[in-house]
């Protein structure tokens, strides 16, 4: 994994549309400042739900570009190492430089059991994660 390739996923992401996703039952909070982890079986619905609560928080006037998304069953981002999860901030940070004091950055992070070495998969969001849990991270 290298910045240069989460710089172009991530402006990838921007640039693009979201899938359309339609409503269901399940909604995932979007006022929450923990995270939320979903777990389920292969084809449940999990990114489409993801997406959709994405979608969601666009429609509540957040700005798509403090949306990160890394879908790590992307073959050019192997082979994934913990010691390497740092550059995915550090990318962010230097594509929109201006966003270092937002206060509402969505993180959102999709592994599979390739990345775990588990027989289960699960999508993970991170909500506030610059305020929470890495304060500090542009200042070095």
């Amino acid at each position: 994994m290298n910045k240069e390739t989460i710089k172009f996923i991530l402006n990838d992401f921007h640039e693009k549309s979201l899938p359309e996703a339609f409503d269901r039952s399940l909604e995932l909070p979007l006022d929450l400042n923990k995270i939320v982890t979903l777990v389920g079986i292969r084809r449940s619905g999990k990114t489409y739900l993801l997406y959709r609560t994405m979608q969601r928080l666009i429609d509540n006037g957040v700005d798509k570009h403090n949306i990160i998304y890394i879908n790590f069953e992307a073959d050019r981002l192997f082979p994934v190492k913990l010691s390497e999860m740092d550059l995915i901030l550090k990318a962010y940070h230097e594509l929109y430089p201006d966003r270092l004091s937002e206060k509402n950055i969505f993180f959102w992070m999709k592994f599979s059991r390739y990345q775990t070495g588990k027989n289960m998969f699960g999508e993970f969001m991170i909500q506030n994660l610059f305020v929470s849990i890495l304060p500090g991270l542009h200042q070095g």
